[in-house]
């Protein structure tokens, strides 16, 4: 922790990505002690689905439909997955979501992000689908 305080002696400005992950207990502590510097956080998802909302000010917003008017977002293909039973749900999820990724990797650069709630299940999903993309 002692290489730490050299940042907090040593730097005004503080700059957080990803914001809405700042009202977390582990960046709370990070932030304090960083009392009485300029904090500059940005996140282009301010809701977070515990409902804690950020204390910052807002200073500007850039709202979505304007983005999608600048041509910031693109038509999202949805295709549905009909698996019901839980334990084989996230396996054909993952097949079909690596077979997309072969095709879209034919034309451009790409990657697979799969959402989830916790740490644990992360492990869990990051599991399954590193097989399909290994064979």
């Amino acid at each position: 922790m002692i290489y730490f305080a050299v940042f907090i002696d040593q730097l005004s400005h503080i700059f957080i990505d990803e914001a809405h992950h700042a009202e977390a207990a582990s960046w709370f502590k990070i932030r304090d002690k960083f009392k009485g510097k300029r904090i500059l956080q940005f996140t282009a998802t301010p809701y977070r689905n515990d409902g804690k909302r950020s204390k910052a000010e807002i200073i500007y917003s850039y709202p979505l439909k304007k983005a999608q008017k600048e041509g910031y977002f693109k038509q999202i293909k949805l295709i549905p997955i009909s698996e019901y039973d839980e334990k084989l749900a996230d396996k054909a999820i993952a097949e079909k979501a690596v077979e997309i990724l072969r095709e879209d990797r034919k034309k451009y650069p790409h990657i697979l992000l799969a959402r989830v709630s916790s740490k644990k299940r992360a492990d869990e999903i990051f599991a399954i689908y590193l097989k399909p993309v290994r064979n």
